[in-house]
């Protein structure tokens, strides 16, 4: 009996760290949405990139880095 609650245990263990995870691929494409969104409804963000990725900091609190297409870092923001 010991034996199967441990593997219990442990498959619900496993199964919420993969619950955990997906959320937060979820949230990451939400946040990728609100700033694509934006930058295709403002024609582009590039002179107000910081400003934008600072007022999103401050609502999600969350870290965001924006790449360019060859993945080079352009702006971002770490939550303190």
């Amino acid at each position: 009996m010991a034996c199967f609650v441990a593997v219990f245990v442990g498959v619900a263990v496993a199964i919420h760290f993969e619950t955990v995870e997906r959320a937060a691929q979820l949230e990451a494409e939400h946040v990728a949405e609100l700033i694509a969104d934006a930058t295709i409804e403002r024609g582009g963000l590039k002179p107000n990139l910081q400003a934008y990725v600072a007022r999103l900091n401050s609502v999600h609190k969350r870290d965001i880095v924006i790449v360019d297409a060859v993945q080079k870092r352009t702006r971002g923001r770490r939550s303190e």
